[in-house]
């Protein structure tokens, strides 16, 4: 594994680790058609930080859904913080005392549970806080329908996954 060789680079933690394999998952398959020899930085992306927690699967997941949210004009930015706190519930590890989740984790989490905005569950490093009344019925309003598995050949995949996630509308 990759992170076995680097844990670190800077005061940010490298230990992301691949999602188990699941038969319910429905497996991604793109489209054979040419990709864009590259692709423009989204406008108005805002870069997210985690500082030094290991929240690194729901800071990625917001930032995925902003752009999508500005997109369909939906000004108002996820929370990193609660997408974090609902992957560790959904993650394939026991309890919730850790840091750290997986990417699978975080999707089920917004497919399950949905996310709030931000305003309404910010981040603040190492303050987890719980999940209220007013997050939860602000999490219907953002909610996934579907999500696909990525294979394990990436340079294919990944790729492709990203021309259709950057065509897609966020509804």
């Amino acid at each position: 594994m990759y992170t076995d060789r680097i844990k670190n680079i800077g005061q940010y933690k490298l230990n992301a680790s691949a999602g188990a394999p699941d038969f319910r998952d429905w497996q991604y398959q793109p489209a054979l058609i040419k990709l864009k020899s590259s692709v423009s930085k989204p406008r108005g992306l805002k870069i997210l930080d985690q500082k030094d927690e290991g929240a690194c699967t729901g800071f990625a997941l917001a930032a995925v859904i902003n752009v999508l949210r500005k997109r369909s004009d939906r000004p108002n930015q996820v929370s990193p913080r609660m997408l974090y706190e609902m992957a560790k519930r959904h993650d394939e590890w026991r309890g919730f005392k850790y840091e750290g989740s997986s990417c699978r984790g975080a999707i089920k989490g917004w497919y399950n549970m949905g996310v709030c905005t931000d305003d309404i569950w910010p981040y603040e490093t190492g303050k987890p806080k719980s999940l209220t009344v007013d997050a939860a019925k602000d999490a219907r309003n953002n909610t996934l329908g579907a999500y696909y598995r990525l294979g394990t050949r990436l340079s294919c995949g990944a790729k492709r996954s990203w021309r259709d996630l950057l065509f897609c509308r966020y509804s």
